[in-house]
């Protein structure tokens, strides 16, 4: 049967939706990676692949993605192995020690891009009454100054969000899509809408 193109193996049980597959068979990612989103769970965590809400699986390591069929029907995602390193230089003899510090590998963090139109509804300006979108887990006082910065004030328009207003959202606050969705902000900001109590401890 036709598989997603993402997907090398010929074992799969069912043709499977472009949408569902974030990664590649045999492409590296990192921890908290979403891999796979699939409300009908064809999808199963495997190795080093956790499970949230709405059966989104994401990688709990850094590795490559694996897909295997399984007996029942499903499709197991797993991620292992690691990125290739090189042989560590044999120990040289000890020498005098040096009073110069060894400089710091610079690593800098490539910025998120993306095309994504910016979501509808966003406010021009704050409401008399703005929501405390504090209250949702993984957002801090930083993180809710860029939100109004962008027109977000309300867990409503939070809550009416798409996965490609979620990645536009990621651009505006220099973060990751996958993050959001691990912290689940859009679920979140629906229950706060209805008036269900914030999942902050304490």
């Amino acid at each position: 049967m036709p598989t997603h193109a993402l997907i090398q193996s010929t074992e799969l049980p069912m043709a499977i939706p472009t949408k569902d597959v974030k990664a590649s068979e045999g492409s590296v990612v990192r921890p908290g990676f979403v891999l796979t989103r699939s409300p009908s769970g064809i999808f199963v965590p495997g190795d080093n692949v956790g499970q949230a809400k709405k059966n989104q699986l994401f990688a709990k390591v850094a590795g490559f993605v694996s897909y295997k069929a399984t007996n029942d029907g499903q499709v197991e995602v797993s991620v292992g192995g690691s990125a290739p390193t090189s042989k560590p230089k044999a120990a040289a003899k000890p020498a005098e020690k040096s009073s110069e510090k060894p400089k710091a590998a610079s690593k800098k963090k490539e910025a998120y891009t993306t095309d994504a139109p910016a979501p509808a509804g966003l406010l021009s300006s704050a409401p008399d009454k703005a929501d405390d979108l504090k209250l949702v887990s993984g957002i801090g006082p930083v993180f809710e100054k860029t939100l109004n910065s962008n027109g977000i004030y309300l867990y409503s328009q939070l809550a009416a969000f798409t996965d490609r207003d979620v990645e536009w959202l990621a651009a505006q606050i220099g973060s990751f899509p996958d993050r959001i969705a691990r912290d689940e902000w859009v679920d979140q900001a629906k229950d706060l809408a209805e008036g269900k109590p914030s999942r902050l401890k304490g």
